[in-house]
């Protein structure tokens, strides 16, 4: 059904037994493939669309909206995409993912979205949310990713991930590039979260968060300073700057835990004063 023109079209509960393809179509008003089974993968690139409706639907291999545009709410919640989600350079208002399972990767980088609603989001691999604008709130507590990417991002309102888990790397982009872009008047809520790695204090960070029950194993070191020094010496300059980023963290903001890695393990650089570096 490429190319085509539809008032409304329903497809609630079809089984299609390979591919549907809608790429390159307009709906003006709703599109309705709640329940909707896709055996193989479900295609609706550069499509102009007013609302659109998945909830519960099965997409068996990727689903992309690759430079679409939904002018009204896009319904995702309790869908289930077994490769690829992807949303990569389209324009969109509100979008529930609500309770989403992806298989994949959830590509929605170069693009522009309203109010992100993903409370108990599962991406199996990397969350790419790096080079869009986000005008509404993110709210995506108790959701889980193994890599959640914001570099370059603009962020207008609240991000939320209360009591989410990141498996791999939170990242905001290094200092002086790419670095994501917040709004001063709100806020980065990490309230119970986890993640493996977190960025550095740089100036990614934004300047509210929330870090009340937070908890993170290591900390990446963004620093140009750092790529320039010997493997003899970067030890030193790793613990010395996670040491300065938990204390800065914990002095503005009540709760923040030190590193998980124990400071004065054998063999440790600052294990007790006057120990020389070998």
């Amino acid at each position: 059904m490429r190319d085509a023109h539809f008032g409304e079209a329903v497809l609630g509960s079809a089984h299609i037994g390979g591919t549907l393809e809608l790429d390159n179509s307009t709906v003006s008003r709703r599109l309705y493939m709640d329940k909707l089974q896709v055996d193989s993968s479900l295609f609706m690139r550069s499509g102009e669309f007013e609302e659109v409706v998945l909830g519960s639907a099965h997409i068996g291999s990727i689903f992309t909206l690759y430079d679409s545009r939904v002018t009204k709410e896009l319904h995702m919640d309790k869908l289930r995409v077994d490769s690829s989600l992807s949303m990569r350079k389209a324009k969109l208002a509100d979008v529930n993912l609500t309770s989403v399972h992806v298989g994949g990767q959830l590509q929605m980088h170069e693009a522009g979205f309203g109010n992100l609603q993903c409370y108990n989001l599962a991406v199996d691999q990397d969350a790419l949310l790096h080079n869009s604008h986000f005008t509404g709130k993110i709210d995506c507590p108790f959701s889980k990713f193994r890599n959640l990417y914001f570099d370059n991002s603009i962020f207008d309102d609240d991000v939320n991930l209360t009591s989410g888990q990141i498996g791999g790397e939170l990242q905001f982009g290094s200092p002086g590039r790419d670095s994501a872009h917040w709004n001063p008047g709100k806020s980065l809520i990490l309230r119970n979260a986890r993640a493996e790695t977190i960025p550095m204090l740089t100036d990614a960070w934004p300047a509210r968060v929330d870090l009340n029950g937070f908890s993170y194993r290591t900390l990446r070191d963004d620093s140009p300073l750092s790529h320039k020094q010997t493997i003899r010496s970067a030890p030193m300059l790793v613990w010395k700057a996670k040491i300065v980023l938990a204390a800065t963290l914990r002095a503005a903001c009540t709760g923040f835990p030190e590193p998980g890695i124990r400071r004065r393990r054998q063999g440790h650089p600052l294990r007790r004063a006057g120990t020389r570096t070998k």
